[in-house]
């Protein structure tokens, strides 16, 4: 029987470890459940949501950067977009709120605030790094759930 060269098996346990991660991620308990109306369509990351009712799960990761999922009034999942930038700050000033942003191509939600523990997630327009906001800003005020942690069973 053959053996697997190095640069073989290095990469197959970086595949297998990349696989457990992702998995991971996306059977993360939610930590913040929230719920919203857009009065207008608005990009959230690369999902394009049109008027209506939503909900929002923010999902931890192994980075610093949690998964949020959107589902439409009906329960359906529309999209999930990852945070690009997570930070504690005092000046969230005690309401959760969708800060959304104006640029020439519409509105887009450009931070996620949770009052309840000072954090504040950014996103970029169009879900790309670096790119620029322009125009106005305005908070939406959103209702949010902070959910108990839930601990495994033996723990």
């Amino acid at each position: 029987m053959k053996s697997m060269n190095p640069v073989c098996a290095r990469t197959f346990f970086a595949l297998v470890a990349s696989v457990i991660a992702f998995a991971g991620a996306a059977n993360a308990q939610t930590a913040y459940q929230g719920k919203f109306t857009l009065s207008s369509t608005t990009r959230w990351g690369q999902n394009e949501l049109p008027a209506g009712d939503y909900t929002f799960s923010v999902k931890p990761t192994t980075t610093n950067s949690p998964l949020i999922v959107i589902t439409d009034a009906r329960g359906k999942s529309v999209g999930i977009t990852q945070a690009m930038t997570a930070d504690d700050t005092p000046q969230v000033n005690g309401q959760d709120c969708l800060m959304l942003d104006h640029d020439a191509k519409g509105d887009f939600v450009s931070q996620l605030r949770l009052a309840s523990t000072t954090t504040v997630l950014g996103f970029a327009p169009h879900g790309k790094r670096g790119a620029k906001e322009t125009g106005r800003t305005e908070a939406m005020r959103i209702n949010v759930t902070r959910l108990p942690q839930q601990t495994r069973a033996g723990n």
